[in-house]
């Protein structure tokens, strides 16, 4: 009765949304937290500050400049100078914030900003006004004070995972640098569709594949030994495991860590689904292997590692794929 009653109350929550969208709490629970799909999110979820306050500012055709959170005791007669500042929850604005700005942001500072891209979505704006909804676009309506182009790589539109944008010039230049000389170090997680114990492939090794663009059939790329640009592919193979379709259909499939040491268009999709790589595509490939209704590709960028184009310090970000 406990959770039917809080089930019900749940249902009176709607967030309006920087894209202009209302969305109820239970379908961002159910979009983005498969989790939650059947069951309520945590009590309170919705009910904290940051989420109240954008909903507010949303509605109203406001820009948030800036917001912080912090711990402050009422028997303190002026503010503090220094002030310990408090990241939103993961439990419950977690859910919803990434939602809300359009964007789930990992890592922030003057020069840079670390973002988990969504599947679907693109990381530049296409032609067409149909394809300017983009992680770039999003992050300049959240920013203005943003570069006009802040793009420093990108991630295909069914790829999710990490993605980095530079806020200033100097550290678009210097970021771009490091990834033309092969210095971002950079691992993907994907699903194959079938076993490749079963083909013979080892359980861990190196690929080196030529490929060029199919001028007959964009964007696609094929394998060409002549003219094609060489793309190296370390993997680990980490898992067998039961994959459950939206079909409700189960099959065996193998979890495979990427390494990619250069950075060819497709390069990942391409070393699973050629034949002259696994020949296993990855699940969801709309382009090198089969996609159905309701499913999305299996790829998704887990882990990055650069130099801060300012102060000069590592930076290393892990991000668990949601599948």
């Amino acid at each position: 009765m406990c959770a039917e009653s809080l089930s019900k109350v749940q249902e009176l929550y709607f967030f309006n949304c920087a894209d202009g969208k209302l969305r109820s709490l239970k379908e961002i629970c159910t979009k983005n937290h498969p989790a939650h799909q059947f069951k309520n999110p945590p009590t309170g979820t919705g009910d904290c500050s940051a989420p109240k306050l954008l909903d507010y500012a949303f509605k109203n055709h406001l820009a948030p400049l800036s917001m912080a959170e912090c711990r402050f005791s009422p028997e303190s007669k002026t503010f503090p100078q220094e002030v310990e500042l408090i990241p939103p929850c993961d439990e419950r604005c977690g859910i919803i914030l990434p939602e809300m700005l359009g964007i789930e942001i990992l890592y922030r500072d003057e020069d840079i900003i670390v973002v988990n891209k969504q599947s679907g979505l693109l990381s530049v704006p296409g032609r067409g006004p149909e394809k300017q909804d983009c992680i770039v676009n999003r992050v300049k309506a959240l920013f203005p004070d943003c570069i006009e182009q802040p793009s420093v790589h990108r991630l295909d539109m069914e790829t999710s995972g990490l993605l980095i944008l530079a806020f200033t010039k100097e550290a678009h230049r210097n970021l771009c640098r490091q990834f033309e000389e092969g210095k971002v170090q950079k691992k993907y997680i994907a699903l194959l569709d079938g076993v490749l114990a079963k083909k013979g492939i080892a359980q861990h090794g190196e690929t080196e594949l030529y490929f060029r663009l199919d001028v007959e059939n964009r964007p696609h790329q094929i394998w060409d030994a002549q003219n094609g640009k060489k793309a190296v592919t370390e993997w680990q193979i980490l898992n067998v495991e039961r994959y459950h379709a939206p079909d409700g259909s189960t099959k065996n499939v193998t979890r495979v860590e990427f390494i990619p040491h250069t950075g060819r268009t497709h390069q990942l999709r391409l070393a699973s689904a050629d034949e002259h790589g696994f020949g296993v595509p990855i699940i969801g490939d709309t382009l090198y292997g089969h996609c159905d209704e309701g499913e999305r590709l299996m790829l998704h960028a887990k882990f990055i590692s650069f130099t801060h184009p300012t102060t000069g310090k590592t930076m290393t970000f892990t991000c668990e794929p949601p599948f």
